[in-house]
């Protein structure tokens, strides 16, 4: 089940123009999505809080209910999946920007 909502995932990131590619996969489950234009950086998505050590910019939530943002060092931003249409938003101003 999962894997087929992270296919879906991936084909709006395509549609959407982001140019996404899988990264990797982790042990716990969490999934990595890199995009060949550098300024986005990568999407994390997964249904636990990450390492302290690491600060994803972009993370997708299937636990979160709500957006949230969080200073790290920079701004990191949480959706969760029902918000999926505003990260691909957010993604796209953040391309033009750069």
């Amino acid at each position: 089940m999962r894997q087929k909502i992270i296919s879906a995932i991936m084909q709006k990131l395509k549609k959407a123009g982001l140019k996404p590619y899988y990264h990797k996969k982790s042990k716990l489950g969490s999934t990595y999505i890199k995009f060949k234009t550098p300024t986005n950086g990568a999407l994390r998505i997964a249904n636990h809080p990450q390492r302290s050590c690491y600060a994803y910019r972009w993370n997708l939530r299937f636990d979160y209910q709500e957006k949230k943002t969080k200073e790290k060092g920079h701004t990191c931003y949480y959706y969760p999946l029902n918000c999926l249409d505003d990260l691909i938003s957010a993604l796209q101003t953040r391309i033009k920007q750069a």
